[in-house]
């Protein structure tokens, strides 16, 4: 083995261990996909915490286009921690913004670059109890998500965070479909693998 060849490959797994990334597989993504139920919405926001590199976000635009009549409209919120992805992810929604022009669909997306605890931080008010939080903050109709795996360390940053928002966990998988279920509109649909 090359040392550079090391070093890339040592790069990458130090990376996944900060973040926690584990990418979707295509396959995986088309199941979740599929998931989503038409009931005849002409608009559809979609949140996608922890975006990646937007293969979610834009499987999702495409199912919605391919398989959904009378939509007009989709918003996508992709919240994404690690900054070396924000190009790529932008990149792929543009691409998917193009596409569903072509369509006659209108397609609006924001890249939030932060950690989704902090989005859901200042997103959402703590001073609020559960249900005020659900009726007081942005909801979106989709939620579909690949959370990171791992657990949270105590007296970090996230586990304070999580505290401010009354949530109780020791990981962060639990914590993203505890906050994404937050961000649900009523009759929405969370999609997480």
């Amino acid at each position: 083995i090359n040392q550079r060849m090391f070093d890339n490959n040592l790069k990458l797994i130090n990376k996944k261990i900060k973040f926690a990334q584990y990418f979707t597989p295509l396959s995986v993504a088309k199941i979740m996909v599929d998931m989503v139920d038409d009931v005849g919405r002409k608009n559809y926001t979609i949140l996608d915490p922890g975006a990646g590199e937007g293969i979610l976000s834009t499987l999702i635009v495409e199912h919605i286009i391919q398989r959904f009549t009378g939509v007009a409209q989709i918003d996508i919120t992709a919240i994404e921690i690690d900054p070396n992805l924000i190009q790529t992810l932008d990149s792929n929604l543009a691409r998917i913004k193009r596409y569903a022009e072509s369509n006659n669909v209108v397609v609006n997306y924001s890249i939030e670059n932060v950690d989704f605890l902090d989005y859901g931080s200042t997103n959402l008010s703590s001073d609020l109890t559960l249900l005020g939080q659900l009726y007081e903050s942005k909801v979106f109709y989709i939620i579909i998500t690949n959370p990171p795996y791992r657990k949270i360390q105590i007296g970090s940053s996230q586990r304070k965070t999580l505290s401010k928002l009354k949530i109780e966990t020791s990981n962060i998988y639990s914590a993203f479909i505890e906050l994404s279920h937050r961000f649900v509109s009523q009759n929405g649909q969370l999609i997480a693998i």
